[in-house]
């Protein structure tokens, strides 16, 4: 994968919308597993407008010459990234579900050199 697209973000917001609001119709308000995906869905709903924007300014970034619009380009690029790859991990216990599109919505990175020597050494199946 390239690039994150706007249409990669809403097919994966989209995807995991359904299957969190199903999770929460199966489950008693209250109980762990309403929270979690309660949880996760409110993290979906905030960071997917921030991250499509992101997406939409780097885009009209891109032909800019000034040196300063260069580094917020850079910039971009890398909370892109890194925000894009934490939705993907969230995401990614439902990888082989019907509708899960795992030709896209793959980890391009984690933004940072260091971040991703601490992924090299904490491996998302070491997080639990």
């Amino acid at each position: 994968m390239s690039e994150v697209t706007e249409a990669d973000v809403e097919a994966l917001r989209d995807f995991m919308t359904a299957r969190l609001r199903g999770i929460q119709q199966r489950h008693p308000e209250g109980s762990d597993e309403c929270r979690a995906a309660a949880a996760i869905f409110e993290f979906f709903r905030l960071d997917c407008p921030e991250l499509l924007q992101k997406i939409d300014r780097k885009v009209d970034l891109d032909g800019s010459e000034p040196f300063s619009t260069r580094i917020e380009a850079e910039q971009d690029v890398r909370d892109i990234i890194e925000m894009w790859s934490t939705l993907v991990h969230l995401a990614q216990p439902w990888e082989g579900s019907p509708g899960f599109n795992s030709n896209r919505w793959k980890i391009t990175g984690y933004g940072t050199r260091e971040a991703e020597a601490w992924m090299a050494e904490h491996p998302p199946s070491s997080w639990l």
